[in-house]
């Protein structure tokens, strides 16, 4: 069963084929049992035991800052991929938005070309009918002047 180093409290986490520790020594001295017991406790396991236990008390902690790490990354990760959705939604209404203005604006621009197409050839038409009666040359001016 896996401890919460820090709280040396159970995580309810079975963790197959991996050593704990047992925490005994470390909880007994929470609940305050005597220095000098548990000194003498230490020492009868020996260096190698009390160095293992130590190790596996290392490993442990450091597996448990992991596991917070990872579902921190993974709920960033979620994070991250609603961002990026959102922006490609984003990107793609400015892109339709973009084409609808470009379309727009062709569409007004051929249709001030047709307008003053149209002007011209009205114009021309005056101009030769008129065999280039001064009068009408001046009026027509006036009329493709801004």
């Amino acid at each position: 069963m896996e401890f919460d180093a820090e709280t040396l409290r159970p995580t309810y986490r079975f963790r197959s084929g991996i050593p704990g520790s047992s925490y005994a020594l470390e909880m007994a001295a929470r609940l305050g049992l005597d220095t000098a017991v548990l000194e003498r406790s230490r020492s009868f396991l020996g260096h190698q035991q009390t160095r293992l236990e130590s190790l596996i008390v290392d490993l442990e902690a450091s597996t448990q800052r992991h596991r917070k790490e990872i579902e921190l990354l993974t709920g960033e990760r979620g994070g991250l991929a609603r961002a990026k959705e959102e922006y490609e939604m984003k990107l793609a209404a400015l892109n339709a938005e973009l084409r609808q203005t470009r379309a727009r604006a062709l569409a007004e621009a051929r249709e001030i070309i047709d307008r003053s197409n149209s002007v011209i050839e009205q114009t021309v038409r005056e101009i030769r009918e008129s065999r280039g009666e001064k009068e009408i040359i001046r009026a027509a001016e006036r009329r493709c002047s801004p």
